[in-house]
This record gives C-alpha cells, sequence and structure tokens, in this order.
C-alpha cells in the first residue's frame, strides 16, 4: 500500500469511529425524545393502556419499563447521559417520564428533568430542573393548565400542570422538552 491510501483508510477509520461514538453517546437522548413525543399524545381519561402500548412498538420504544400494581399500570422511560459527566464535561442529567393507566385508561402523565448541579457536603444533587404534569385536575391552577418557576435552595425549577381539558397543541408544546443539553459539552444550565 502506498502512503496516500494508508492516509485515506486512517482518515476513513476515524470518520467511521466518530459517527459510532456519536451515535452511541445520542441514543438515549433520541429514545427519550421519541418517548416526549409519543406522551404528547396521550389524552387523560381517553388513551387505553393496550392501545399506547402499541404506538410504542410502533415507534420502536417497547424497551420502556412496564409496571402494574392492582388495577393501576404505568410505562416509564428514564434517561441519563453519562459520559459527559464521567469525562467532567457536564452536571449529570436526566429525564424520568411516566404514564399511568387506571382500569386501562390513561389517568396522569408525569415528566421529570433534572441537573444534578447543588452541592450538598461535596455530593451533587438534584438542584435545577422541571416538572411536567398532565391529569385529570389541575389543582389550584385558575385555568386548565398554569406554569411557573419556583426556587429550589436557590436554583430554578420550572412546573407545568396541566388537566385533561389542554388542548393536543398545549400537551405538545408542554412536553417538547429541549434535551440538546443532555449531549452538549458543559450540559443542561436551566429547566
Amino acid at each position: 500500500m502506498n502512503k496516500r491510501t494508508l492516509i485515506a483508510c486512517a482518515i476513513g477509520s476515524l470518520a467511521v469511529g466518530l459517527v459510532v461514538v456519536y451515535l452511541v453517546l445520542t441514543a438515549p437522548k433520541r429514545r427519550i425524545d421519541r418517548f416526549l413525543k409519543e406522551i404528547a399524545k396521550v389524552e387523560i381519561g381517553a388513551t387505553s393502556l393496550q392501545n399506547w402500548r402499541e404506538e410504542l412498538r410502533a415507534a420502536h420504544l417497547q424497551g420502556s419499563s412496564f409496571s402494574c400494581d392492582g388495577r393501576d399500570c404505568a410505562i416509564s422511560e428514564k434517561v441519563q447521559v453519562k459520559a459527559l459527566h464521567r469525562l467532567r464535561l457536564a452536571p449529570l442529567s436526566g429525564i424520568a417520564a411516566s404514564v399511568t393507566f387506571k382500569d386501562g385508561v390513561a389517568s396522569e402523565v408525569n415528566v421529570w428533568f433534572e441537573i444534578d448541579d447543588h452541592n450538598i457536603a461535596g455530593a451533587m444533587e438534584p438542584g435545577t430542573g422541571a416538572t411536567v404534569r398532565l391529569s385529570t385536575e389541575t389543582e389550584s391552577c385558575p385555568q386548565h393548565y398554569c406554569t411557573y418557576v419556583r426556587e429550589r435552595w436557590g436554583y430554578p425549577w420550572a412546573v407545568v400542570v396541566m388537566d385533561s381539558a389542554a388542548s393536543q397543541d398545549e400537551r405538545a408544546r408542554a412536553f417538547a422538552i429541549n434535551t440538546g443539553c443532555l449531549t452538549r459539552i458543559g450540559g443542561c444550565k436551566k429547566p
């Protein structure tokens, strides 16, 4: 082999290696993005467990966690991209999302986005984050949804609460969480 062929092979191998690393690093982020997209379609009091499980299979999300306790069942997904944290390039951040079904019908949706940026005695704990909740009632919200930011230990925590009257567009916007920071050097900074 001549020198040009060796250089071309080395560059090609490096490019393939970078693509593989990128795909492995971003796989959890892509999976949670797909799960959040499916969650936005859930209609409280109308979506059946069987139909939603079929939708998850069609979206290639059959690996999601499934559990039942009596009449209550839940399907959930949890993602943490640990590679950047291990390399000390970003704080550990994660998203956990779940749909609860009562008697086979969707009754509640919850999403938690946490950034481990709160130092407690040398250990990093969730400080900044966001919660999105869709249920039959909005508790004390004046409309069928409410949004606010509160502080936890001096860190911002965003909250979105919706009831079953929330429109498809409102649900889609609430669950359109920007997960891009999970795979970015520097990581997530705000909810």
